[in-house]
């Protein structure tokens, strides 16, 4: 498990550390990341669903590469479309919900757990698809504009 937890480390650094800034950035607006990272999201927590320990691997990979990258366009994105004198409350507000999720989440999936082992995998990803579907609806009726200057990592 500590091996594990260590690849997810390394890949979630090498992420925010260096790709957002010269890989992500350059080439994708920070809108359609928020949208489009959340499939790799889901397909991470399909793969590891699966009974086989090194598939688990490269789904906590996937799902560590999606969430990385993920959190930071999040927070800057909802951060940068706060008024100036309400950014600190709206990141306030948000780190609560964050933090409120790593509660929820694990409740959740140790109720599902007791149904079959993949449960938990598959209900996020079915959450994570439901978030997809919304966001680009939404997406499609209001166009997202991306916030310049927003991203000073």
């Amino acid at each position: 498990a500590g091996t594990m937890m260590a690849i997810a480390g390394i890949v979630i650094s090498v992420n925010q550390a260096v790709l957002i800034k010269k890989f992500w950035l350059k080439h994708f607006s920070p809108a359609m990341l928020n949208l489009w990272l959340l499939v790799p999201f889901a397909i991470g927590y399909v793969i590891m669903a699966l009974p086989y320990k090194w598939v688990f691997i490269l789904g906590l990979i996937v799902t560590a590469f999606g969430q990385s990258v993920y959190r930071v366009t999040m927070t800057s994105q909802t951060v940068g479309k706060a008024n100036k004198m309400e950014q600190g409350e709206t990141m306030g507000v948000l780190a609560s919900l964050m933090s409120l999720s790593m509660v929820i989440g694990p409740v959740l999936g140790g109720l599902v757990y007791g149904y079959a082992l993949p449960a938990p995998f598959y209900l996020s990803a079915i959450i994570l698809v439901v978030a997809f579907v919304l966001l680009y609806r939404a997406n499609i009726k209001n166009p997202p504009m991306d916030i310049p200057g927003v991203y000073a990592i």
